[in-house]
């Protein structure tokens, strides 16, 4: 498990065990050299064995949380996506060397 899904973990401890799944499931997706991370929202659920509803909620919480940056969209195709511009550790101070 890397340092920063670890980190995601630990930040959202207080949250909901959706969101705690969320969150590391996106940690695991962030691209070390931008931060930024888009796996899509089915992908999310499946990886998390989680509904798609959960999932897109579990999103709202941890931008609400302001334990990420959210953007959503539409992939052609491919249903709606869930990134976070900056990996959940970013607000901590507390990130993965890069």
């Amino acid at each position: 498990m890397s340092r920063a899904v670890k980190l995601a973990a630990r930040l959202t401890a207080d949250l909901p065990p959706s969101c705690r799944i969320v969150a590391m499931i996106i940690a695991a997706h962030v691209n070390p050299r931008t931060g930024e991370a888009w796996p899509g929202i089915r992908t999310i659920a499946a990886m998390g064995g989680l509904n798609p509803l959960t999932v897109t909620r579990a999103v709202t919480k941890l931008e609400a949380a302001e334990q990420q940056a959210v953007e959503t969209g539409a992939a052609i195709s491919k249903g709606a996506r869930a990134g976070a511009s900056s990996p959940p550790c970013s607000r901590a101070g507390r990130c993965p060397p890069r």
